[in-house]
């Protein structure tokens, strides 16, 4: 501003030309010198900062790379170029103690979480405890040692997690197994199909009393039982037992009976399943255990055969029919 005011006042002088001319070079070395002092200031301002960042990396920089990087617990994931991931891949290789997944693949070179390294740790120095225990102490190398203790001691927070979690699981698995018991129902099925004919030579059948028994040949028979059985339980020492059968007559005059009547090998469905093809209950209770070693059984429909079975024949096919008449256990 006083460069114009100057000029307006010798504007007319004959002097104004050298007064504008001296106040040109005044501002031209005004101009030079700020943009020296700002010059010196950016550089200045530079230099600290390299400073600075020299400063960093000669803090950060040592011989012993394990003992100087970020400590591992700082670390929210395991990269691959962190030296603990770099540590577990050596000791996978000499070692082989990660499995890997089911198609026995690692799939490395990618970040994990510190569970999942923790894991692949526990395992590795389980690897290495086997090694040790089998006296074969020569196959670990000293730095091997070194390297996995520190990886437990950077990492013993997620692996004491790791075994409460499966210790927990485990307790928890062992628990459902013992407790928990879904309601079953099984089928079960028993067919009994018997086809019998025969015939006398003579003009009559007697028997060793003397007593007629036939003049003629029986007809041939043919007998069948179903049991179809429903067997529930509850808690697993429980049962509810529901059978239903049926079956055809056997009471009727069959070759067994007429030719061999005192071998006592009738082939008998008077007392159950219902004849004539009609369906019946047979069973209807329920056991459960009261102690040990000790049940009880209650219902309408309870067979003392069940229990007290001592038809020595029981288990052959052709005796089966006869089960059924508690009298025919005495045989």
């Amino acid at each position: 501003m006083q460069i114009f005011k100057i000029h307006g006042i010798d504007r007319k002088n004959k002097n104004s030309k050298i007064c504008i001319f001296i106040s040109l070079i005044l501002i031209n070395l005004s101009c030079l010198s700020t943009r020296k002092t700002l010059a010196i200031e950016e550089k200045q301002e530079l230099m600290g900062e390299v400073q600075k960042y020299t400063e960093e990396f000669n803090n950060s920089k040592s011989n012993d790379s394990i003992t100087q990087q970020i400590p591992v617990y700082q670390l929210d994931d395991i990269l691959p170029s962190d030296w603990a991931y770099e540590a577990l891949i050596s000791l996978r290789d000499r070692y082989d103690c990660l499995s890997g997944y089911p198609d026995n693949t690692y799939r490395g070179n990618r970040a994990i979480t510190r569970y999942e390294f923790a894991a692949a740790v526990n395992a590795c120095w389980q690897t290495i405890e086997n090694f040790l225990a089998e006296n074969q102490a020569e196959l670990i190398q000293q730095d091997d040692l070194i390297i996995i203790e520190r990886l437990i001691q950077d990492f013993q927070v997620e692996i004491a997690n790791l075994k409460a979690r499966t210790e927990g699981l485990e307790n928890r698995v062992d628990a459902l197994e013992a407790q928990q018991f879904s309601t079953t129902t099984k089928l079960n099925g028993q067919t009994i199909f018997a086809v019998n004919a025969g015939g006398f030579d003579g003009d009559r059948l007697i028997d060793p009393n003397g007593i007629e028994l036939a003049d003629e040949n029986p007809q041939a028979t043919f007998l069948y039982r179903v049991a179809l059985d429903f067997d529930t339980s509850f808690r697993g020492t429980d049962l509810l037992k529901l059978r239903v059968d049926t079956g055809s007559n056997g009471f009727i005059d069959n070759a067994t009976a007429i030719l061999e009547p005192n071998f006592g090998s009738i082939l008998d469905f008077s007392k159950r399943p219902p004849g004539n093809d009609d369906f019946g209950i047979g069973r209807a209770f329920y056991s459960f255990q009261v102690v040990e070693n000790l049940s009880l059984s209650i219902g309408p429909l309870i067979e003392a055969l069940d229990y007290i079975d001592n038809n020595s024949y029981a288990d052959l096919s052709f005796r089966d029919f006869s089960t059924e008449n508690l009298v025919y256990n005495y045989v």
